[in-house]
């Protein structure tokens, strides 16, 4: 066997494993049909919130508007510098079941969002705490039943999904794409029985729960990670639900510049080392695969170019692989640009080692 049938047979055998376990993961994404609660469920939402003065009326009127039978607001200000208090006060005599708390200091070794979260966690009055950002808001009226519709007394975390506001730009593009593809693994992942991460915009925390493993206790330290560790060490197939309907969902302004997304994403890949060694395995398997398919056809285009089989096959593998992403898509009713998907994929497989490096090389990581 010559070196050229040999790499296309390893090009076949990857894009066929490839292929096989998107399929799988679209499967269950795409049968999932979640047992509802019968009836409506109190609920308590809290939001850590650092010097959102501009963005605090806007949210909590989203949140107050949601067609929910009983829930309670916690607004957690963290060493706020601007108008943060005096807004919210004016809108806590407006309503009842709004409460603010005021972080004075900050505890050594504690990082700012992990402790604000924690105070609005224990100062909440239901079992079943939402939690979400300042700068996000809900896509509909009916966001607080949808994620509590789910919750039951064997549930822990109830994993949402959160899109970024969709722009024109290249960067959007980029932005869209990767949040699609991200929520796409952590929900089959959880579905699959293997729950591995969540994004803080959008999850369900039982407080009990939350209480009884001391919070972030064993990660309190580190600047990131307030969902992602959440789920890595204290989530398992038993007592996690995930919700992804359009109606569930929150969304938030993305990065309008490249250094800004760098930085983001700096923060974001700085916990991974602190991930179980079972996910680092995954991502950096999925990472490599994709790296193998683009480098083996490549290599064989432009060592064999009238080797159709190879043409024929990046053409089928790519068509599947684009049409399992549309249908999952369609179904969240957000996602990437169809159009731009080999250019988005390429893009994601360049940036992923640039920010892998850059988290290793960054000492500080900041929230706010």
């Amino acid at each position: 066997m010559d070196w050229l049938l040999f790499t296309w047979y390893c090009w076949l055998g990857l894009a066929s494993t490839s292929l096989i376990i998107i399929l799988i993961q679209a499967i269950v994404i795409l049968r999932y049909r979640p047992q509802i609660n019968a009836v409506p469920i109190p609920v308590s939402i809290v939001v850590a919130a650092r010097n959102e003065a501009e963005k605090l009326p806007t949210l909590i009127e989203s949140i107050m508007n949601q067609k929910h039978g009983h829930f309670d607001l916690q607004i957690v200000l963290d060493r706020c510098s601007d108008d943060s208090l005096e807004i919210m006060k004016r809108l806590e005599a407006r309503y009842e079941n709004l409460k603010t708390i005021i972080v004075d200091y900050l505890p050594e070794h504690f990082s700012p969002k992990k402790f604000a979260l924690t105070l609005g966690i224990k100062g909440a009055k239901q079992e079943c705490v939402l939690l979400t950002d300042a700068d996000c808001l809900p896509t509909g009226e009916n966001w607080v039943s949808s994620m509590s519709s789910v919750f039951d007394n064997s549930t822990n975390f109830v994993l949402g999904y959160s899109p970024y506001n969709k722009t024109s730009g290249w960067l959007n593009r980029v932005i869209d794409y990767e949040t699609f593809i991200t929520g796409f693994n952590y929900i089959s992942n959880t579905l699959l029985g293997s729950p591995s991460m969540a994004v803080g915009r959008n999850i369900v925390i039982r407080k009990s729960f939350f209480l009884s493993i001391n919070g972030y206790n064993k990660y309190q330290h580190i600047q990131g990670g307030d969902d992602d560790l959440l789920i890595q060490h204290h989530a398992s197939k038993k007592f996690t639900r995930v919700m992804w309907v359009p109606e569930s969902q929150t969304s938030s302004p993305a990065k309008t510049n490249w250094s800004d997304y760098y930085f983001q994403k700096i923060r974001h890949f700085s916990v991974g080392k602190y991930y179980k060694r079972t996910s680092k395995l995954s991502h950096s398997i999925n990472w490599i695969i994709n790296l193998l398919l683009w480098v083996s056809f490549f290599i064989l285009a432009i060592l064999s170019l009238d080797f159709y089989p190879l043409y024929i096959g990046f053409f089928l593998y790519h068509f599947m692989k684009g049409l399992t992403y549309w249908l999952v898509k369609r179904r969240m009713s957000n996602g990437y640009s169809t159009w731009s998907f080999l250019i988005l994929e390429l893009v994601q497989l360049v940036l992923t080692p640039v920010f892998v490096i850059g988290a290793r090389v960054t000492t500080k990581v900041k929230w706010k």
